[in-house]
């Protein structure tokens, strides 16, 4: 996690960068190799996770809500959703999936091939290596349940981050669920006072994270 504010500056910096100037395949050839080191350490924190933590999650059905219901959420688009015995795995799956979307992506528009590094078959939740980004970004809204269910205003806060990373992430066409997504995002800002949290407000857009360097 400390690793990604410099990441994401030099990331910016590599955008932004002048062609005129001389000097960026050179940053790219040192960045790459960095963020394929970070991305190797959270790849092996979350096998550890797995390891220590094999009965953790169980897949269930999205929770009905009614308009007079204590919680008014809007019905959601994914035929499952993922659940947690424990809180404190719901935040650390959530902010690993939110990690692993900006290092694969820095990758990515860095010009890294990351077609290698997958494998098939998928697990629920995903693994390492399993997934593409529209995948990982879906994952953390099957978490959006539990977060705001069982953990309330604190579910709602840790949300803020990785629901900002998934709706930049989230398939174009994806449209069911990124009309979810934005009304969610209102619904933490309107009923718990996050309005870094709204979808206007971000200081990035989707639009953003589709460029290259």
């Amino acid at each position: 996690m400390c690793d990604i504010p410099g990441i994401l500056q030099e990331q910016s910096e590599a955008i932004l960068w002048d062609p005129n100037i001389p000097g960026k395949e050179e940053f790219t050839s040192g960045f790459i190799p960095r963020v394929v080191s970070t991305l190797q350490a959270l790849y092996s924190w979350r096998w550890n996770w797995e390891s220590q933590f094999q009965n953790s999650t169980f897949i269930t059905k999205p929770i009905e809500y009614s308009a007079s219901g204590p919680i008014p959420l809007p019905p959601s688009p994914f035929d499952s959703v993922i659940w947690f015995r424990d809180p404190h795995r719901a935040v650390e799956l959530i902010v690993y999936n939110a990690i692993r979307l900006i290092l694969t992506r820095a990758l990515q528009i860095a010009g890294a091939d990351l077609n290698h590094l997958r494998f098939e078959g998928f697990s629920d939740p995903l693994l390492p290596m399993q997934g593409n980004r529209n995948d990982i970004a879906t994952e953390i809204c099957r978490m959006v349940d539990y977060h705001l269910h069982c953990m309330r205003s604190t579910g709602a806060f840790t949300l803020l981050f990785p629901l900002n990373v998934a709706y930049l992430h989230l398939d174009q066409k994806s449209t069911g669920a990124r009309s979810w997504l934005e009304r969610i995002m209102a619904y933490i800002a309107d009923s718990h006072g996050f309005e870094v949290g709204r979808a206007e407000n971000m200081p990035r857009k989707p639009a953003d994270v589709r460029g290259g360097m």
